[in-house]
This record gives C-alpha cells, structure tokens and sequence, in this order.
C-alpha cells in the first residue's frame, strides 16, 4: 500500500461483508487521512446499486468528502469541491 500512496501510510481499520445475494458493503480508513465506504444491492437493471464515500486530501493538506450513489443512471457524486 506504501507504494500506491507515496508514503508510510498505515491501514487502521478495515471491513468487508458479502452476503452472498448482491448485498456487500465495506469500509476502510487509513491513518493519512483517507476513509472509504460503500454499500451495494442487486439493481433491477442488472448492475450494483451503491452509496457510499471516499474522503480525499487536498493540496492545501486538508481533505475533501465525495459522497455518491451509483445506480441505473450512472455515477452521481456530490461534494463541495464539486461545484
């Protein structure tokens, strides 16, 4: 993972659940800032349905959130430093 990310970057918490029927959902935060989460079901459209976030840095060294969903119609992220 240090080699992705440039640094000594260290996971702290990580989960991951698969029910099996389409349903997951899993979440990650590492200890430079950057936190994941997402959610899926089945679609009725044949794809994964999915909310979630992902938290990014900034260049300023702060960090921004991008919250989505992921449906039918796409990929449809919201987030201040998207306006």
């Amino acid at each position: 993972m240090s080699e992705v990310m440039g640094s000594d970057a260290q996971l702290l918490s990580e989960t991951s659940e698969n029910q099996g029927d389409g349903n997951f959902a899993y979440s990650y935060s590492i200890d430079n800032g950057i936190n994941v989460d997402a959610a899926g079901s089945p679609g009725t459209a044949g794809q994964s349905n999915i909310v979630g976030s992902y938290t990014v840095p900034l260049a300023d060294g702060g960090f921004a959130v991008i919250r989505y969903i992921a449906n039918e119609d796409g990929f449809q992220p919201e987030s201040e430093i998207l306006r």
